[in-house]
């Protein structure tokens, strides 16, 4: 057995007790960016629940079906973006896309690329997607959701 002197326990002990001590300091400088971060997801996730369940909705209230039953392309997309806007809270804006046959359609119903296309803004935006398969050619609506400033 090694014999260790009682200045080098001394100092082994206060080494210990400055690396407690630090460790400390760490794990509770971090804590609040991470409750940060976790509100943030939480919102986000709120917020994709509110999309979806407005989408489902206006599918459960037989509104996709009335306007996707014929002709896609004759669909009112205007009255569809109306229905959307009603449906969600006045402090969230909106982007909403549909993809028929490997394209995308604006809210107008114009051909687009997928994905938002916001320019001039920083926005952080939430995706959910709805698919309305009670027709012969499933229509998915992308649903982009972010907090209006």
């Amino acid at each position: 057995m090694v014999k260790i002197s009682k200045s080098k326990k001394a100092y082994i002990y206060i080494v210990e007790i400055v690396l407690v001590i630090l460790l400390v300091v760490a794990i509770l400088s971090f804590f609040p960016a991470s409750r940060q971060a976790y509100l943030i997801y939480e919102q986000e996730q709120n917020l994709r629940l509110v999309g979806f369940g407005s989408l489902k909705n206006l599918d459960e209230l037989g509104i996709f079906a009335s306007y996707f039953a014929t002709n896609f392309s004759n669909s009112n997309f205007s009255a569809l973006n109306t229905h959307l806007e009603a449906g969600l809270p006045s402090g969230v804006a909106f982007d909403v896309q549909y993809f028929l046959d490997g394209a995308c359609f604006s809210k107008r119903g114009v051909p687009v690329s997928c994905g938002l296309n916001v320019t001039g803004e920083r926005i952080s935006a939430v995706t959910t997607h709805y698919t309305h398969t009670q027709r012969a050619e499933p229509v998915t609506l992308l649903l982009y959701l972010w907090r209006r400033l």
